[in-house]
């Protein structure tokens, strides 16, 4: 069978890529060349991941389910950008908000594991868990943004307008 791919732009320069074929696959890609530099650019990254993903599950921008799905993790997270050292596996997070938040590292004690879970649950064929994904694509949207604020606060940052 041979491969078809389809890009679908989402928000800010994310792009969902589909591939149909012998395996059928799924993948967030973040915006090309962007380049992280501070919190603010990292929280307006990640929040743009999140609202490109709840565009993707709300208005069906996937015509058809995938086999396989991968929201791009640390690659498409702003935060990640900024923060993360090594490899996906030996990230330390050092500084990171969301692990200063929560107290862990990769984003554990934060909404992004049951978003996650819900998401692939949606993409690979359950669509029962429409309305489960978008609740936490909000949880995880509410989540970065009052993490952003505590974190603005705590450091005497100025959170920016059109970030926030």
């Amino acid at each position: 069978m041979a491969t078809t791919i389809k890009n679908h732009k989402l928000l800010g320069g994310f792009v969902y890529r589909r591939q149909i074929g012998d395996w059928e696959y799924g993948r967030l890609l973040p915006p090309s060349g962007v380049v992280v530099k501070d919190v603010h650019q990292a929280y307006r990254v990640s929040r743009l991941k999140w609202l490109s993903l709840r565009k993707l599950v709300n208005e069906g921008e996937v015509e058809d389910t995938a086999k396989d799905f991968c929201d791009g993790g640390g690659d498409t997270c702003g935060f990640c950008m900024l923060y993360r050292s090594g490899t996906e596996l030996t990230a330390d997070c050092m500084g990171c908000p969301i692990s200063i938040i929560t107290g862990d590292p990769y984003c554990l004690g934060s909404p992004y594991p049951a978003a996650l879970f819900a998401i692939d649950q949606f993409i690979t064929g359950d669509r029962a868990y429409k309305d489960a994904v978008l609740r936490v694509i909000d949880e995880e949207i509410k989540f970065l943004r009052s993490t952003y604020i505590a974190y603005c606060k705590e450091y005497n940052l100025i959170p920016k307008e059109n970030t926030a």
